[in-house]
């Protein structure tokens, strides 16, 4: 799930049935690895196409037909889960440096 009005971007990802507005959209990947879009959703690069669709300037807004033409590049699977394996060791990693500074 990704808020596309008031708060652009922030992401979410939930493994149950929901209900939500319509400032909220979803993806389903059903040939992708889903922790693959969820990381690629909170990427720089996936939110420069987001900020670039909306509209309005106090309350940004993306609309279905821009949210719709947003590009998710999906390497092959295999792909997708060595990325989300790296990215996962990594964030580990961070973990454990944050843990030592306290």
């Amino acid at each position: 799930m990704v808020c596309i009005g008031g708060s652009l971007g922030k992401c979410y990802f939930n493994d149950r049935i929901v209900s939500f507005n319509q400032q909220i959209n979803s993806l389903t990947p059903f040939f992708s690895s889903y922790k693959f879009i969820f990381y690629y959703l909170l990427s720089s690069h996936f939110f420069e196409q987001l900020q670039d669709r909306a509209t309005g300037t106090a309350t940004p807004i993306v609309n279905k037909t821009s949210w719709e033409s947003i590009l998710i590049p999906l390497p092959p699977l295999p792909e997708q889960k060595r990325i989300v394996t790296k990215i996962e060791e990594l964030l580990k990693f961070v973990d454990i440096l944050q843990s030592s500074l306290k």
